[in-house]
């Protein structure tokens, strides 16, 4: 390998859920009420009985029209296969020059209001995505989704999934879903953190993973309910800091997954002025600035972000790269170019850090081991890049339910 190469892991990888997933695992008695995808002339969408959750999006394309900046008449069957086929993942992660990866999924039940069933599906998604990333587990990571609604709960799936699966990270929704008035601020949440830090895996989020669909109306809505996603990551890191979450579990790591990090710089800046600045007023004493919080118990995920990149001294220990694959608005197959292109002008080994020695030391990557599994130099990779990953096509999954 050249002598200026370094290995990519990506802390922001998705798959997506079978289309029979949650029909197939999900006890007989709720099958009346678990998801389903159903053909429609605008798309395929997805529904939960007879409430439609949403129509098929950018998350199954690779491509759409950029023209009107429209992907209607999306289907589920379109885009990579690696979303949910692991032969054709492995392909892909050799085409993009990616050694590791931490993926996420579930990312638009957990504001579902039938408890019951939403359970379930946690349980199936959780067991489904440990039984996907088996073969390559010493690369891939998955944090299970947990049912934070109820603490209690919360904690169980904690210590199956990471007892019983394997997990090596477990995920919060975010914003918070559940019935307590100040969410994850709420001291009766200390009992799960503590669990978390006793299990030894971090917390991981995904920006939109609790929100309610369509957080705006009228004027503007869609771009503001864009960008009030993307806020999901730094105002998570403010409820955790502000409401002292690492003041009283210093062991415990919180991710933020797809919100970027060109707002942290401001936000530590921001932060730790108003704590020299107002530190009386605050509710919670920190003995710390709040940035020490975020260098040390934090990580913030970053894509295509220049802002951050050229400020990436003040957040150097908290941040790491992450890809998107397989959505349209991802680096996907080009990541490695277009990581190249910010990092540039970098010292080469603070460019180790951003790309894989931060999320090495956040989630226990072993470095070394993946590259010689999976580097360029590997018969693996060699194997894989030689592969078509290709597109899914209709006649490789189920017919589509009908209604």
């Amino acid at each position: 390998m050249p002598a200026d190469w370094y290995p990519l892991i990506s802390c922001d990888s998705h798959v997506h859920e079978p289309r029979a997933l949650y029909r197939d695992r999900l006890p007989s008695r709720l099958l009346d009420r678990a998801p389903r995808v159903v053909s429609d002339p605008n798309g395929d969408k997805i529904m939960m009985g007879d409430k439609l959750v949403r129509f098929i999006g950018l998350e199954a394309m690779e491509e759409y029209d950029t023209a009107d900046r429209t992907y209607k008449g999306a289907r589920f069957e379109v885009g990579r296969k690696g979303k949910f086929e692991a032969e054709a993942r492995m392909h892909d992660l050799a085409v993009d020059g990616v050694e590791g990866e931490v993926v996420y999924g579930f990312s638009y039940w957990m504001d579902q209001n039938d408890r019951e069933v939403l359970l379930e599906m946690i349980y199936a998604y959780n067991d489904w995505v440990h039984e996907f990333i088996e073969p390559t587990k010493d690369r891939s990571i998955a944090p299970a989704m947990l049912p934070t609604w109820d603490i209690d709960l919360a904690i169980a799936e904690a210590q199956r999934a990471v007892g019983d699966l394997g997990a090596r990270a477990v995920q919060i929704a975010a914003p918070y879903v559940g019935e307590l008035k100040y969410g994850y601020r709420e001291a009766d949440f200390d009992r799960l953190w503590s669990a978390i830090v006793e299990l030894g895996v971090p917390v991981t989020m995904h920006i939109g993973s609790g929100k309610p669909k369509g957080r705006f109306r009228g004027p503007g809505a869609v771009l503001c309910d864009f960008m009030a996603t993307f806020n999901d990551s730094p105002n998570l890191l403010v409820e955790f800091i502000g409401a002292g979450v690492f003041l009283r579990h210093p062991e415990l790591k919180l991710a933020v997954t797809e919100g970027g990090i060109g707002w942290a710089p401001w936000l530590v800046m921001m932060m730790d002025r108003m704590w020299d600045d107002n530190g009386s007023m605050l509710d919670f004493k920190l003995p710390e600035p709040p940035s020490y919080y975020f260098k040390n118990n934090c990580l913030a995920t970053w894509q295509e972000d220049m802002p951050g990149i050229n400020s990436i001294d003040m957040i150097a220990e908290a941040v790491a790269w992450g890809s998107d694959y397989p959505h349209r608005e991802g680096t996907f197959p080009h990541s490695r170019q277009k990581v190249e292109q910010q990092v540039a002008n970098l010292d080469p080994v603070l460019v180790r850090r951003l790309t894989s020695g931060n999320a090495a030391k956040f989630f226990g990557f072993d470095v070394d081991l993946i590259v010689e599994r999976y580097g360029p130099d590997s018969e693996h990779h060699r194997k894989y890049a030689a592969k078509d990953g290709g597109s899914t096509t209709p006649d490789m999954v189920a017919p589509i339910t009908a209604a």
